[in-house]
């Protein structure tokens, strides 16, 4: 193969030519002068900029990866992508700094004392559902309307407190389900 960076043309037959198509002689003839032939062009601060708007635009996660979590209902597992694709990526939100600390101290609390951490996401958990029973209790988040469904059926009040407390042990409930279905039997024999 000829050089194309010598001096010197290879006018001997085999590799090289003289052919004014070919080699350094064609690039002198396009105006490419010192140019290096094999590496890449570095980019301008324009296409750098542009790159990261790019990057900064495309979802974190896809829609299709999204779908596929919620079709398991796995949460958790959606929450550790999160976290894994938020260590990549470069300049974060405030937001997102936010939650990767929060997913940080909560793997560093689980690896050093898990039982403690079982411990105190239990309580957690206790002292939450009591407050929101009291809220239930207190109607301070009653509102009285009356209003009709579709079928014309009325209700009278919506309480945020009770709507709350529904969704977490529903949450909850879904998860201990998973985990029987997984073979594990502690969590069936509880509920």
């Amino acid at each position: 193969m000829k050089n194309l960076n010598s001096d010197s043309d290879n006018t001997n037959g085999n590799n090289g030519s003289s052919d004014p198509g070919s080699g350094r002689f064609f690039l002198r003839r396009q105006g490419i002068r010192g140019m290096r032939i094999g590496r890449k062009a570095k980019p301008s601060n324009e296409q750098l900029a542009e790159a990261r708007a790019e990057d900064l635009q495309k979802p974190l996660i896809s829609g299709e990866e999204v779908r596929q979590f919620l079709k398991r209902q796995d949460w958790i597992g959606l929450n550790y992508l999160r976290a894994q694709r938020l260590r990549g990526k470069a300049g974060r939100t405030p937001e997102e700094a936010k939650f990767l600390r929060e997913h940080d101290a909560v793997e560093a609390r689980i690896q050093a004392d898990p039982k403690e951490a079982r411990l105190k996401a239990s309580q957690s958990i206790s002292a939450e559902a009591v407050v929101l029973l009291k809220l239930i209790r207190s109607k301070k988040l009653l509102q009285k309307f009356q209003y009709t469904d579709g079928i014309g059926r009325p209700h009278e009040a919506h309480d945020e407190a009770e709507r709350a407390l529904c969704d977490q042990v529903t949450w909850l409930v879904r998860d201990v389900c998973k985990l029987a279905r997984q073979g594990r039997f502690d969590p069936v024999n509880t509920v």
